[in-house]
């Protein structure tokens, strides 16, 4: 069991266990998680294994109120990991008080010096050359690390309106029909199926005027998919769907959509009204 042991105390986010383990410092990683907003329970431990890599992690004995155990522990770029993949506003906070409090409180003397080490640097003066070697590798790491963290984040930053866009409206292989790509965009569902008409994405069946179909051609390939059905008759026939590519791309031109005025075709209605039918089945 590690001697070692730290337990720094903050009102916002509980107990965060820490101890030294070669020279690094190393946290309990489920208290890490608990003030990430992880969950409870083996949530927790969940959190750690997926988030953080192999080499971030290990197990250590730890004395715990039901006794010693073998708890997950994680070294400073595992708790990084852990800030950058919480969804809480207040993981930044936590990230600072970890930097600012934390860490500092864990290296005030150094590279970690214990009293056994001052005792020794006492009666052997060349150890201290080769604790200053220890401080200088531990300050660059720390450097290091705090500089990845910073690059990380404003990678993350630059990519969240991104990523999730694709989580809430496009999703993995995900495709909608007409009706439902209108309701994601906010467009009414006429005007939607009416621009595409005139703009030339889709056509009309001839011989049913309820029905839309995509139009040949290298713009609407990627756009949209269809998919065969079969009418009570018997009779085979295709709808149209959207794919996440056209999503995007309508996207894009949702407020163009929005205030677009529809021609007067040659029936004297708005053809979008005659196609309500096609757009789901």
């Amino acid at each position: 069991m590690n001697n070692n042991l730290m337990i720094f105390e903050n009102p916002e986010f509980g107990e965060l266990r820490s101890l030294r383990m070669n020279g690094e410092p190393w946290f309990v990683g489920r208290d890490v998680a608990m003030a990430l907003g992880y969950g409870k329970g083996k949530s927790l431990n969940n959190a750690v294994s997926k988030h953080v890599d192999d080499e971030d992690k290990g197990v250590t004995e730890m004395m715990t109120p039901g006794g010693k155990q073998n708890v997950i522990i994680i070294n400073e770029s595992g708790l990084y990991a852990l800030v950058l993949s919480s969804k809480l506003e207040r993981a930044k906070k936590f990230k600072r008080w970890v930097t600012a409090e934390v860490l500092p409180s864990i290296r005030k003397h150094g590279a970690y010096m214990t009293d056994a080490l001052l005792s020794r640097m006492d009666e052997h003066h060349e150890l201290i050359s080769e604790y200053i070697g220890k401080l200088r590798a531990e300050n660059a790491k720390a450097n290091a690390a705090r500089e990845a963290l910073k690059k990380a984040e404003a990678e993350n930053a630059r990519l969240a309106p991104k990523a999730s866009y694709y989580d809430s409206f496009v999703g993995v292989e995900s495709v909608t029909c007409l009706r439902y790509t209108a309701k994601e965009l906010g467009v009414p569902q006429k005007k939607f199926i009416g621009y595409l008409l005139e703009k030339g994405y889709v056509f009309r069946d001839r011989h049913r005027s309820d029905r839309v179909f995509v139009r040949a051609g290298k713009r609407n390939d990627p756009l949209f998919v269809t998919r065969d059905f079969y009418l009570p008759n018997g009779t085979k026939s295709e709808y149209t769907l959207v794919t996440p590519a056209g999503k995007a791309h309508f996207l894009k031109i949702a407020e163009k959509i929005r205030v677009w005025e529809p021609r007067e075709l040659a029936e004297g209605k708005d053809a979008s009204e005659q196609a309500v039918f096609a757009a789901c089945v």
